[in-house]
């Protein structure tokens, strides 16, 4: 690639892998913005969040936040991009174990918002 004329340079490799960059990273975020699954991860986190600030469960499965919020209202996917977001927040671990996941809750979660 070339530059538009009265500079006619030849764009060098790392210009444009600089430009891939900058486009991936511009990509992510509209990505997040814009995707309904991105919001439904943040808006189903503070519903498992008050489910689980009301039982406080030292653990629990996908299973026992899909029943705690309503499983009726809420997709597992929803409830699996909730517990990522709680994951992020750094409020729970999720743990695999053979074949399931647990997720193991900070032990100052409760404390940390109001």
């Amino acid at each position: 690639m070339t530059h538009i004329e009265p500079q006619s340079k030849e764009i060098n490799d790392q210009s444009m892998h600089a430009g891939i960059a900058w486009a991936e990273f511009f990509r992510v975020h509209a990505e997040a913005a814009f995707t309904p699954e991105a919001r439904d991860g943040i808006a189903d986190a503070l519903k498992i969040y008050n489910w689980m600030k009301r039982h406080r469960p030292h653990t629990f499965t996908e299973r026992d936040a899909h029943r705690g919020i309503g499983s009726g209202r809420h997709s597992i996917a929803q409830i699996r991009a909730g517990i990522d977001e709680l994951d992020r927040c750094n409020l729970l671990r999720r743990c695999i174990t053979a074949g399931s996941a647990i997720s193991v809750v900070h032990p100052l979660a409760y404390g940390w918002f109001v």
